[in-house]
């Protein structure tokens, strides 16, 4: 659980943006000139601007029209540092609609954080097939093209050799291990990985203004996280969607942050925009297969194998060790996708929904299962949360 005095200040924050959002409503012509930032955007201002009568500004006495341009200011200034710009940013997301899925209340408990400032915006995570309790991680965009390996308690490990020169962990002197080179790779805009056999992939696949031609995956054999301090990718794996004709395209859903690997294939989920709008999230999401082996010099077109209506915004994705349970992360949930009865339309059974509490898990960005039964998730903070997913509660909740 988080620290009380946490959750009552961005409680107190959050409560202090509406207030003035409020008064800043209050005293606007309809709340016509409120300004279009996404802190005083949100689901939660908004339905409070929705609720609060305009009072048109012709009328409002002195003292309230400064008061309504003084709360317009520091809504502008300060909106993003009192909610914080990780759950300012997810709280653009709708939460699923009524009757998108199944509602459980899976335990959720904060089990620590990275205490690795090399560890950037945490994007992609993956449990090690070789490495016992050992999770893969990566920053987003603007982070080198470094690997991490997470122990037990979610530290950054750092090979024997080089413990004497690196450190890890909180009160550390000497300076922060920056993880694992991958030489020769570059890093645009690395979203999520994904782990088939003893083999990596690092989805290159970032894509927020909907206009890379350079899509794809980088492919290394898991490093020995305690022995190296560099890995060297097998190959780059280019991708591409065959359905877009335009970049940016016309529409604006071929972005994906959600990549997970069942058997030998890998699977991509989009997250889409209004065309135009880098903020601009709307339901939907396709599905799309890549199967590596199949690759080539040249790019590969991704196959679509389905659409989704109501999934918004997924940010990552990951399958159970007995592959049963595919969670798909958003901001604003947690969505559990049984195994297709038959084919492999992943998203096309009736899902449990366990509803994220934003103020705490902020802007997650990252899922990984330990086992089948404990499945963590991270924010871009390096936070960590796990949820304990239990099958009898699940067949339970099932109508």
């Amino acid at each position: 659980m988080l620290a009380a005095d946490s959750r009552t200040g961005t409680a107190v924050r959050l409560l202090t943006l509406l207030v003035l959002a409020r008064i800043a409503h209050r005293f606007t012509a309809a709340g016509a000139d409120l300004p279009k930032n996404p802190a005083l955007r949100s689901d939660r201002v908004q339905g409070v601007l929705s609720s609060t009568p305009a009072r048109p500004i012709g009328r409002a006495p002195f003292l309230f029209r400064h008061l309504r341009t003084l709360a317009l200011r520091i809504g502008v200034l300060c909106g993003p540092a009192l909610l914080g710009p990780s759950a300012c940013a997810a709280s653009l997301v709708p939460p699923p609609p009524e009757g998108a899925g199944i509602p459980v209340d899976l335990p959720l408990v904060s089990v620590g954080s990275v205490d690795n400032p090399e560890l950037r915006e945490l994007s992609g995570l993956v449990a090690s097939r070789d490495h016992e309790d050992v999770l893969w991680a990566h920053g987003d965009s603007g982070s080198p093209p470094r690997l991490f390996a997470l122990g037990p308690d979610l530290q950054t490990i750092v090979p024997d050799w080089l413990r004497p020169r690196f450190g890890t962990g909180a009160g550390v002197v000497r300076p922060p291990w920056p993880g694992i080179e991958l030489v020769g790779a570059t890093h645009v805009d690395w979203e999520d990985v994904a782990r088939i056999g003893d083999r990596l992939y690092v989805a290159d696949v970032g894509n927020n203004g909907n206009a890379r031609r350079d899509l794809g995956f980088w492919e290394l054999p898991e490093p020995a996280p305690e022995a190296v301090d560099r890995a060297r990718p097998a190959r780059f794996l280019p991708v591409h969607y065959p359905e877009q004709r335009a970049f940016p395209g016309e529409v604006w859903e071929w972005d994906c942050e959600a990549v997970f690997s069942d058997g030998a294939v890998l699977w991509l989920i989009t997250k889409h925009r209004r065309a135009g709008e880098i903020a601009g999230f709307v339901p939907g999401a396709r599905l799309y297969r890549f199967d590596p082996a199949r690759a080539g010099e040249a790019s590969t077109p991704l196959e679509l194998v389905a659409r989704h209506e109501t999934l918004s915004v997924a940010t990552g994705a990951d399958l159970s060790p007995d592959g049963e349970l595919l969670a798909v992360l958003t901001y604003s949930a947690l969505w559990l996708f049984p195994r297709p009865e038959a084919g492999d339309h992943w998203l096309s059974g009736r899902p449990w929904l366990r509803r994220l509490p934003l103020l705490r898990t902020r802007q997650a960005e990252a899922v990984a299962w330990r086992d089948d039964r404990r499945l963590l998730v991270a924010n871009e903070d390096g936070a960590f949360f796990e949820v304990i997913v239990d099958r009898e509660v699940l067949a339970a909740a099932a109508p």
